[in-house]
C-alpha cells in the first residue's frame, strides 16, 4: 500500500487482519501521499483504525443469517408436508382451507411455545 501511494501519488485503503497472541485483530488502513509546496511527494500519512469488533459483528450476523435460512427452509418443508397430507384427506377445497388453516394455527402456537420456552419471548400476532 505504501509503495502504491508513493509511486502512483494516490491514496490507498484496505482492511487487514493481523494475527496476535490474543487472536486476530482487524485494522482499516488508510495511506495517503504527503506533498510539499511544489507538489512533490515527500512522505506518507497513515492511519489505522481497529475494526475488530465490527468484523466480529459482521461474522456473527452472517452466522445468524445462515441459521435463519436453514430454519426457514425446514419450516417450509414442514408446511409443504402439512399441505400434502391435508389435501389427501380433505373432501373439498373449503374443507382443505379449514383444515390447513387449523394446522397452520397449531404450528404457529407450537412455535410460540418453544420460542417462549427458550427465553426468546416471541408471540404471534394472532
Amino acid at each position: 500500500m505504501k509503495r502504491e501511494a508513493l509511486s502512483g501519488g494516490h491514496s490507498a485503503r484496505a482492511e487487514v487482519c493481523y494475527e496476535e497472541p490474543e487472536g486476530a485483530r482487524w485494522h482499516d488502513l488508510h495511506v495517503e501521499p504527503l506533498h510539499n509546496e511544489s507538489g512533490d511527494i515527500v512522505g506518507l500519512t497513515c492511519a489505522s483504525i481497529d475494526v475488530t469488533e465490527r468484523k466480529e459483528g459482521e461474522a456473527h450476523l452472517r452466522l445468524l443469517l445462515r441459521e435463519l435460512t436453514h430454519r426457514s427452509k425446514n419450516l417450509l418443508a414442514v408446511i409443504q408436508a402439512m399441505a400434502r397430507q391435508t389435501a389427501r384427506h380433505a373432501g373439498s377445497i373449503d374443507g382443505f382451507l379449514t383444515q390447513f388453516g387449523a394446522r397452520l394455527h397449531a404450528l404457529a402456537a407450537s412455535h410460540d411455545f418453544w420460542c417462549a420456552k427458550a427465553g426468546m419471548g416471541l408471540r404471534s400476532a394472532n
